[in-house]
């Protein structure tokens, strides 16, 4: 009966220390990430935004080429500003679940150890 009080007691410190060990990293990681820098993916090689510039021949041409690139730089930040919300949402979730499952495990051990140690108690009253 020692044996499986002592036992459940390491496990059950095992597991308090691992849940405040994902509680560390998570409230490290919340604090120190910063959103992605951007890196534009690779453009059509025969398409150059440069090229469309300085060719234009009117300035309704010039107009368009800018709102076109302006709506697109709008576009691009909108999806990594989508993508790093939806991530940050995932690592939330794998966080939850991870401390409920730790907590369930450590209910779980508290209980075998409490039960142990009053069998035990038992068992030495009895003698």
């Amino acid at each position: 009966m020692k044996a499986i009080e002592q036992t459940s007691l390491v496990l059950l410190s095992m597991s308090l220390l691992i849940l405040v060990l994902i509680a560390a990293g998570f409230a490290f990681d919340s604090y120190t990430s910063r959103p992605p820098l951007y890196t534009p993916p690779p453009q059509n090689r025969d398409f150059s935004y440069t090229k469309s510039v300085t060719e234009a021949t009117s300035l309704e041409g010039l107009k368009t080429v800018c709102t076109f690139w302006a709506e697109r730089e709008d576009q691009t930040q909108r999806f990594v500003k989508a993508v790093h919300s939806q991530f940050n949402a995932f690592v939330h979730d794998v966080i939850t679940t991870s401390v409920m499952l730790g907590l369930i495990f450590s209910a779980g051990l508290f209980y075998i150890y409490l039960t142990a140690r009053r069998l035990r108690r038992m068992e030495h009253n009895a003698l």
